[in-house]
Formats: structure tokens, sequence, C-alpha cells
């Protein structure tokens, strides 16, 4: 997350000022994130959460959109013996990121970003546009 190329800024939570994603957006000339396809990456990352109690700790979501065009990772930012991210948090930073990434007025692109909650870091996690492999190729 330290690249001079990549775009940085942050999405705060207007009801909650102390719940910030800080993000770096990869420039354009990388692949592009179709919001279809971000859209059924996150409808598919919803459904994995949702089997979770809101409050269990250990938040880690990894989907890929329906055409294999998307990747959408979360990962908690704790240790396995630590966990610092809420399944429930989880989804609210999902919810965060489609408000936030749709209101953008550039195309999408390769998103990296750290969920922040009352000045901690409990998770990380990108976006990511990916050409799909044709069948049969390896």
């Amino acid at each position: 997350m330290t690249s001079l190329s990549d775009v940085p800024g942050k999405f705060i939570d207007p009801e909650d000022p102390t719940f910030i994603i800080h993000y770096q957006r990869q420039p354009p000339g990388t692949q592009p994130i179709y919001i279809d396809s971000l859209f059924t990456t996150m409808i598919s990352a919803l459904a994995d959460l949702a089997p979770h109690d809101t409050n269990e700790l250990g938040a880690r979501v990894n989907s890929v959109g329906y055409d294999r065009s998307t990747r959408f990772v979360i990962l908690d930012a704790g240790t396995p013996e630590r966990p610092l991210l809420s399944y429930g948090r989880c989804v609210h930073a999902l919810a965060q990121l489609w408000r936030g990434l749709t209101e953008l007025a550039e195309g999408l692109r390769t998103t990296r970003f750290e969920i922040e909650y009352r000045g901690v870091k409990v998770g990380s996690g990108f976006m990511k546009g990916v050409v799909p492999r044709l069948e049969g190729e390896e």
C-alpha cells in the first residue's frame, strides 16, 4: 500500500465517524472492474458471511465474481490467537465499500483497502479486476 502510483482516499461512515476505510486505487491501465461483476462478487461475499454471528471475530471473505473477472478479499488484521474483525463489521465494511466505490466518478480499478475502527486497523483487503481464463487454459 505504499506505491506512489496508487490513488489514496478514505470512506468515512456518516453514522459512525470512527469507522473508516482507507483505500488506494490503482491508476488507469490496470484491469478494469465492471459494476455488475463487482455486485455479484459482493452478494457472494455476503452469502459467505451470513451463517456467522455478527459478534463472531476472525472474519474472512474470499469471493470471485460470477464471470470470474473480479476477485474480492477481506482479511482480519489481528492474529489467529487474537482476531479483531467481527463478521458484523465485515458486512458493514462491504456496505461502505459498495456505497463509496459506486459513487466514484471514474471507472473502477484494482483497489486495496484497510478497515479502521475506533483508531485500530481491524481488517484489510483488496478487490481486483482479473482477466478470466478461457476454458482449457492453464
